[in-house]
């Protein structure tokens, strides 16, 4: 399942809950004006740490689009990640369109998704 998320209803805060060892996978397509909002130079990032602003980031890394001009990525947390969790965190996926981009000629900086990343106990492992 695809979201689709709006740019003037940004964030989206959505609650994640995730068993421990698994893997965590979600695409989003961002839509500005009903219409998808271009991606092609815009750098995303996944940030996940113990608490909202606060404490160390225990999980970064950049986002690749699925389809930059369709402004479709995915949220990504492997398995080896979330091996080593415990508990509740706060994640943030930011994007920064850089000056002279196509879908923001001034630049612009956007927290897209935030919310909570809860790993629980796995029974199988």
């Amino acid at each position: 399942m695809t979201y689709d998320v709006d740019f003037n209803d940004l964030p989206v805060l959505r609650n994640v809950r995730v068993m421990q060892g698994d893997t965590y996978r979600q695409p989003y397509q961002i839509m500005l004006n009903e219409e998808p909002l271009d991606l092609t130079d815009a750098q995303i990032f996944l940030a996940i740490r113990r608490r909202p602003g606060r404490g160390q980031v225990l999980l970064q890394r950049q986002i690749s689009p699925d389809s930059a001009i369709d402004g479709q990525f995915t949220v990504l947390v492997p398995a080896e990640a979330t091996a080593v969790m415990m508990g509740e965190y706060w994640y943030e996926v930011e994007i920064t369109w850089p000056v002279a981009s196509n879908a923001f000629p001034d630049g612009c900086t956007k927290t897209v998704l935030a919310g909570s990343f809860v790993v629980s106990d796995d029974v199988l492992d």
